[in-house]
């Protein structure tokens, strides 16, 4: 499973310099500027970084302009503080004003890009469990979308697992195969048995991550 992330807005939200490798975040979605500088460091500049989702929500993807990439390497502002990041989104709007940052995908090339991420990533994962037949999907970071659940069973899926929800606390008899709620991985941890944790000692451990790697997981 590759975990894909994509861009879904034009909003400017934050910017990655140019002499660190551009993950500001574990799930930053560098495909997106492959070609551009280069797939995991700009040496020219600095990347713009857009609200980010998951591939398998409902969301399109934003695709950022060539144009607009060579305009943030020529801009010479780094965000080395928020008085130069204001400055910096004031000069984005007004450059957008005049021109394209991007577009979105069409209908067909969302499809596409989600029928193919789950064909892909049943290959990479059934080519390491040799004979066995990949038939169950959890989706990452708990993010799905409809299209996403239309195309697990057009692609050879049998069920998969969301997040837990107001909606949907719990499974129940009768529901949809493609819609089981689970757990994260940590929260396993407090369930009876040898080794059980305290539920706060868990949320303490993951935000003990969150300061230390920016991720809980």
């Amino acid at each position: 499973m590759h975990h894909p992330a994509i861009f879904v807005s034009d909003e400017l939200t934050g910017v990655c310099e140019s002499s660190k490798p551009a993950v500001p975040s574990w799930n930053f979605p560098v495909q997106e500027f492959s070609g551009v500088s280069g797939p995991a460091v700009n040496p020219l500049g600095i990347w713009p970084v857009f609200p980010i989702a998951s591939r398998f929500g409902d969301r399109k993807r934003f695709i950022p302009d060539p144009g607009l990439i060579r305009w943030f390497e020529e801009t010479g502002l780094l965000p080395g503080s928020r008085r130069n990041f204001r400055r910096l989104s004031a000069r984005y709007r007004t450059w957008t004003a005049a021109h394209s940052p991007g577009r979105f995908e069409t209908d067909r090339e969302q499809e596409a890009a989600i029928r193919d991420e789950l064909i892909r990533s049943r290959e990479v994962i059934e080519r390491r469990l040799s004979g066995k037949r990949v038939r169950h999907f959890a989706y990452p970071w708990f993010e799905w979308g409809r299209l996403s659940e239309k195309m697990l069973g057009e692609t050879g899926y049998r069920s998969s697992a969301i997040g837990l929800s107001a909606q949907r606390p719990c499974n129940q008899a009768g529901m949809s195969p493609c819609l089981f709620t689970r757990v994260s991985g940590d929260f396993i941890r407090t369930l009876p048995g040898r080794g059980r944790r305290a539920y706060g000692e868990i949320i303490v451990r993951k935000a003990a991550r969150r300061l230390v790697w920016g991720r809980t997981a």
